[in-house]
């Protein structure tokens, strides 16, 4: 229970709303993540005032099925009242 209150603390610390901290939370806590910062993409300037990252999610380790995602963060003005979108696309 720490590490969640821990977690609601640190995500609301760095400008994430409670969907987002939930999202996270329900992401460390229910499967493994596999992601990374992403420093630079092809034709992307190289001065964004945002982090992004991009890994997978594992679905079913047994069966070798993940969910691969990008997750770029809100601009930092005003991120606490910018959407949040999940996009997921089943093969």
């Amino acid at each position: 229970m720490l590490i969640h209150h821990s977690l609601i603390f640190f995500t609301q610390q760095n400008g994430f709303g409670v969907l987002e901290s939930l999202i996270l939370i329900l992401c460390l806590t229910l499967y493994k993540v596999y992601g990374e910062l992403i420093t630079a993409l092809p034709d992307q300037p190289s001065n964004v005032s945002f982090k992004q990252y991009s890994g997978y999610t594992v679905t079913d380790a047994q069966h070798g099925r993940a969910l691969f995602y990008h997750f770029a963060e809100a601009d930092p003005v005003d991120p606490l009242i910018r959407p949040l979108t999940l996009w997921l696309k089943g093969g």
